[in-house]
């Protein structure tokens, strides 16, 4: 889930970029708020994206240099954080 939402062509970001692009392409001539909306709703996910992304980080790093054993239920919760995310931003896109 961590590579789903960090890598360029990742789940996440092609999701967010065809949101991008809509708001690009949707819209009225010179009504911008269609487009503002949306990419204010994508700063939004990116937000949370690197807020999580940064947990699941730092969660990973202990685990292997740290000697942290790895919490079942944390790891399970974060799988599903990453999920919810990475659908609504793909429901956005569809």
């Amino acid at each position: 889930m961590y590579k789903q939402l960090n890598a360029p062509f990742g789940t996440f970001s092609m999701a967010a970029l065809k949101v991008s692009t809509d708001a690009l392409s949707g819209g009225n001539a010179g009504d911008d708020s269609t487009y503002t909306q949306l990419e204010n709703q994508i700063a939004g996910w990116t937000t949370d994206r690197d807020s999580l992304a940064s947990t699941i980080k730092g969660v990973l790093s202990d685990s292997e240099f740290n000697g942290v054993e790895l919490d079942v239920h944390n790891a399970q919760s974060l799988i599903n954080q990453a999920n919810a995310l990475i659908n609504e931003v793909a429901a956005a896109a569809s």
